[in-house]
């Protein structure tokens, strides 16, 4: 988080905007990794009108993904399952497919949590298939293997 904090202090939000909303949102990301959920949430809500700067097409999918994780974190789990799965639809809408795959691997370590193990199992499969599609075969089976050794626990990006 310091580091974080440290290269955010470095940019000029006046001079490179841009910049600026996606360093802040990596420290709400973090806050919220951390379990600092009131950084998160106040990063989050800071940000608000600063998301179009990136572009439009990723502005609000990065900030629902930002909810979604701060909703699992406050224990508000069909929540974040519903956000999680709105966002993977958005995501493969416009093709983007291993943006895709990083939110069926959160959905999945929500569902793992939930104890729905089933479908927990067809998300990293599913994750698994569009990393090796994409060229990305190491990242692939690393999730596999990763299922078969029933670590789903350490999936939890938030």
């Amino acid at each position: 988080m310091t580091m974080h904090l440290s290269a955010m202090n470095r940019i000029d939000p006046a001079a490179e905007p841009r910049l600026g909303v996606i360093a802040g949102h990596n420290v709400a990301v973090t806050a919220a990794d951390l379990g600092q959920l009131d950084i998160a949430m106040y990063g989050l809500l800071r940000l608000q009108g600063q998301y179009e700067l990136v572009a439009e097409s990723k502005a609000s999918l990065m900030r629902e993904h930002l909810a979604a994780g701060i909703a699992w974190k406050q224990g508000q789990l069909s929540e974040a399952d519903h956000r999680l799965h709105t966002l993977r639809e958005r995501f493969a809408e416009r093709q983007m497919f291993l943006e895709a795959a990083s939110v069926d691997l959160s959905s999945a370590g929500l569902a793992a949590d939930g104890g729905r193990w089933l479908i927990a199992e067809r998300l990293v499969a599913r994750a698994a298939r569009a990393l090796f599609a994409a060229g990305s075969p190491f990242a692939a089976h690393a999730v596999s293997r990763l299922l078969r050794q029933g670590g789903l626990r350490q999936l939890d990006p938030w």
